[in-house]
């Protein structure tokens, strides 16, 4: 079995999100939808990922020890109370481009802490992006708090952004998306969301890893080759 870091996880899933035209890399089941054009956003000649951040808190022990004291990894996170000030995020801006050279931009999470992830957003415009509706929509990869907990931040600029979502979400993440607020774990969203909300059916296809190779092709200037038996295409990761 062929073990790969976050970091590397973290690229190859927002590729995933990323290529919603291109085949099933993550997202399986949607591709049925997209033969009639309800997520097609034309074939990909490249995709430019931009770190936001890629913080999710400062401190490990701060991090996990609240998660002790609630009993453990199977607490539930909307319980546990978390050290706002050690809270940092996870957010990528996506860059793909069509072979017709035409632009889509997507946000990839939205980070944790709303004053960090403010100054984030400012210091790379993407609060801009989002007020002048050049950020298409927003994907959240999974439920954890360092992912998304900044939802509040995202629809400051634009409320009625599309997102993207695994059906898996529990009953309290529906609730945050809708506008709530969980004092006990500092979980804040005040805005609602009034926008389109998809709901994706996660599958990894069984020969996923087998079909899909991806090696650096020029290390010194960030730029990937990733190809399987059906495309092949660059993406550069960009600090």
């Amino acid at each position: 079995m062929t073990e790969i870091s976050r970091r590397d996880f973290i690229k190859l899933i927002t590729l995933g999100g990323a290529i919603l035209g291109l085949g099933g890399v993550i997202f399986q089941k949607p591709f049925k939808a997209i033969a009639d054009g309800k997520y097609d956003i034309g074939q990909c000649k490249s995709v430019k990922i931009r770190c936001i951040s890629e913080l999710g808190w400062f401190d490990n022990e701060r991090h996990i020890a609240p998660i002790r004291r609630a009993g453990g990894d199977g607490s539930n996170q909307w319980n546990i109370p978390w050290d706002p000030e050690n809270a940092a995020g996870s957010c990528s801006l996506i860059d793909m481009e069509t072979i017709e050279g035409t632009h889509h931009k997507f946000l990839f999470d939205t980070g944790w802490n709303h004053q960090y992830m403010e100054k984030a957003f400012k210091r790379e415009v993407i609060d801009k992006m989002l007020k002048a509706g050049e950020i298409e929509f927003l994907f959240i990869s999974h439920e954890h708090m360092d992912h998304w907990w900044a939802l509040e931040t995202v629809l400051k600029y634009n409320s009625e952004i599309k997102i993207f979502i695994p059906s898996t979400f529990y009953p309290e993440a529906m609730h945050f998306i809708s506008g709530a607020e969980f004092l006990k774990s500092s979980a804040r969203n005040r805005i609602p969301h009034r926008g389109k909300l998809v709901q994706l059916e996660p599958e990894i296809p069984k020969n996923c890893m087998q079909s899909l190779h991806w090696f650096t092709s020029s290390p010194k200037d960030g730029r990937i080759r990733l190809s399987n038996s059906e495309n092949s295409f660059d993406i550069q990761f960009l600090s």
